[in-house]
């Protein structure tokens, strides 16, 4: 029986080889999901508030239709605009680690969501140019 590191190795290895993001190489493996993990660890360890849960479920699903598929019920439109963030940053997250440089989610967020929290247009620009100096420093940026 493979062990917990084995079987992460394997969706890894599953997600790379067919350019997909891990979410969906658990599912198509019928494993148990870093999803359903994460749940657990908010619900039965930290008692964290069950909008949390919601967040780090679904924290990988940028169209809203899925999202509320998975979800089973129609979500607010705040909380669509919190889980466009976080799926923004998972996929930025994925994207600049080099065992995924062809994780292609699309996570469409608008200026006015980021001006929301705060962020503007030109801090972005200014955040992916650090990003992108820092990771060609460190010899991240060969795959992107």
């Amino acid at each position: 029986m493979a062990t917990e590191p084995e079987k992460a190795a394997e969706a890894i290895e599953y997600a790379q080889a067919h350019s997909i993001n891990i979410g969906q190489a658990e599912d198509e493996l019928k494993m148990a999901t870093h999803r359903s993990l994460g749940v657990y660890i908010i619900r039965e360890c930290w008692n964290l508030p069950k909008h949390i849960e919601t967040l780090v479920y679904l924290h990988d699903v940028c169209d809203h239709t899925q999202r509320e598929k998975r979800a089973g019920h129609k979500l607010p439109p705040a909380e669509h605009k919190a889980l466009d963030i976080i799926a923004l940053a998972d996929r930025l997250a994925h994207r600049f680690e080099q065992r995924f440089p062809n994780y292609h989610l699309d996570c469409p967020v608008s200026h006015k969501t980021l001006e929301s929290i705060g962020i503007s247009k030109e801090d972005l620009v200014i955040c992916l140019e650090s990003t992108k100096k820092s990771l060609e420093e460190i010899g991240m940026m060969k795959a992107l």
